[in-house]
């Protein structure tokens, strides 16, 4: 619940997988697994959500068997509980972050290698949904 297992893919075919490493970067459940591409750099990279109000960013490159190494670990909320999170699509090479919360706000977070920033101009928007349509509220 609160552990990340990565294992790898070693042939082709479906049936070969290696076993890179585990790590409990969390102290509560993870909510949401994304995998990425960095875009200056193409390194993937893997990141986890938890209700610990934690985003864990691993290094999947230098990671050894049995050592899933942690980037960085960023605090990303003070009282509401994360539920979500997806990458924005890229319009150039920042990456950013779309973190939906238990109080229906939703951040957009500037995520590069080792460093989250709340600097934009929609963080805290929140989010209101009707029955047949999503609006945008200030």
């Amino acid at each position: 619940d609160d552990t990340t297992t990565l294992i790898k893919r070693t042939s082709d075919s479906n049936s070969e997988w290696s076993y890179i490493g585990r790590n409990k970067a969390h102290y509560k459940s993870i909510v949401n697994i994304i995998f990425g591409i960095a875009l200056d750099s193409n390194v993937p990279r893997l990141l986890t959500l938890g209700k610990d109000r934690n985003l864990v960013e691993y290094d999947i490159l230098n990671s050894t068997e049995d050592n899933l190494i942690v980037m960085s670990t960023d605090k990303i909320e003070q009282s509401a509980t994360p539920v979500s999170c997806a990458w924005y699509p890229p319009i150039n090479k920042e990456h950013f972050l779309l973190i939906a919360n238990s109080e229906y706000k939703i951040q957009v977070a500037k995520c590069n290698h080792q460093t989250l920033q709340e600097d934009s101009p929609w963080t805290n928007t929140r989010i209101v949904h009707t029955k047949d349509c999503q609006s945008w509220l200030p």
